[in-house]
């Protein structure tokens, strides 16, 4: 739950690069025992996202214990916000996981199937990416889809969209703006170019750009001069960078100016965003500002 984009994203990415049918979990939780068939039968790689919660969900314990008990090939994304039960833990996973509504030994998933999957899936041997804590939004993901891709034995091609500091960004662009410190907020954009690239790049051959927070204050207002659009995706602490806030600032008071001749930010709220009350303008504002 806490990594429903950041699994789309790399769904399509993945289905990109390789061709290789892709499925992410979530989809299809009404029938576990289904969900856990498939696994033995159907998967020829698990990958196993490691998340803050990963590990605890019911369901994603039960499909790291049936893929190890059946040695379907697992591959590990370890995610800074990840940490690993204890030894205790792991030898009684009923004290971590989160089992609310959901027996697995009604599926054939024992407690002891379950530690063997844990230990399997933290082992040194099992193939791992490991996510750079240091590097932000679409560099992060960019960064841990290749060595992926290396893993599984393809080679990446190049990004689908611009992103980075550069000195101008191309005239008639379309602007998207999102907090780069959030993984969630950061696949948000990412899946945003994956379903509306092709028809942006009817409308205008400069394509997407994803505001960089390393990006020269003086480029991204010319940035916004020249947009096609601009698209801020609210998320959960983007009311507190200023960056974010400058962008949404700045277009509008362009498109005002312009007599609605510039382009309106076009606001997103992601899950989890919530818009500001009195105590944000009157604490919060005056110190990002």
């Amino acid at each position: 739950a806490d990594a429903q984009s950041q699994a789309r994203l790399l769904k399509i990415r993945l289905l990109a690069e390789t061709g290789k049918t892709c499925f992410v979990d979530s989809d299809d939780l009404a029938e576990l025992d289904g969900l856990f068939d498939t696994v033995k039968t159907r998967v020829g790689c698990l990958i196993v996202y490691l998340t803050r919660d990963t590990l605890t969900r019911a369901w994603c314990a039960g499909e790291v214990a049936v893929a190890t008990r059946f040695r379907t090939k697992v591959v590990v994304v370890r995610c800074p916000s990840f940490s690993p039960p204890t030894d205790e833990q792991i030898n009684d996973p009923e004290s971590y996981l989160d089992l609310t509504g959901c027996s697995l030994v009604q599926y054939g998933v024992t407690m002891d199937l379950v530690s063997g999957g844990f230990r399997h899936v933290l082992a040194d041997t099992t193939p791992t990416v490991v996510v750079s804590d240091e590097a932000t939004g679409s560099e992060r993901f960019d960064g841990m889809c290749s060595e992926l891709l290396s893993i599984l034995g393809y080679f990446r091609t190049k990004s689908s969209f611009k992103s980075g500091t550069i000195a101008k960004v191309a005239e008639d662009s379309v602007i998207i703006s999102t907090l780069p410190s959030s993984d969630e907020a950061s696949a948000s954009a990412g899946v945003l170019v994956s379903k509306i690239q092709q028809d942006v790049l009817e409308l205008t051959k400069s394509g997407i750009y994803i505001v960089s927070p390393d990006d020269e204050q003086e480029v991204l207002h010319n940035a916004l001069v020249e947009a096609r659009a601009v698209i801020v995706l609210l998320s959960p602490g983007s009311l507190t960078v200023c960056q974010q806030l400058r962008v949404i600032a700045h277009s509008q008071m362009l498109h005002e100016a312009s007599g609605s001749q510039l382009a309106r930010p076009i606001p997103v709220s992601l899950p989890g965003f919530q818009f500001p009350g009195a105590d944000y303008y009157k604490d919060v504002f005056p110190n990002v500002w």
